[in-house]
Formats: structure tokens, sequence, C-alpha cells
């Protein structure tokens, strides 16, 4: 994937091999710290989804595998 830009942001799951990056990523942190549950439920709405993801470039698709 390279050097990250700042400000960008990746999440790492190495127990599926997967790298997480744009909204993909911020979507994985919301589902993992409790006090932003509600936002994770938000993204969950594809609108929401899009407005986030224009926002945060990423992957396309659900997440970038790791070799």
């Amino acid at each position: 994937m390279g050097t990250p830009d700042i400000g960008d942001i990746h999440v790492v799951d190495n127990q599926k091999a997967k790298i997480f990056s744009g909204a993909y990523a911020t979507q994985v942190v919301c589902q993992n710290i409790p006090a932003y549950w509600p936002m994770a439920l938000l993204m969950r709405l594809p609108f929401v989804f899009r407005k986030v993801a224009s926002q945060k470039p990423g992957c396309n698709g659900d997440s970038c595998a790791t070799q």
C-alpha cells in the first residue's frame, strides 16, 4: 500500500490478513470502540457511508488483501 498520507486511516486485521483503509477503516474503528457504536450503526446506511467514503478515499471494495 505504500506510505499513507498524513490524516489517512488504515486498520490492519491480522486475524483475517486484511488491511482496511478510508471509510472502511473508519467503520472498523467505530465497530470496536463502544463510544462510537452509534456512528457504526449510521455508517451501515448507504447514503451515510457514501458521504464518509467521499471524504476518506481508500481501497476499492471492503478491504485490501495483505500479501
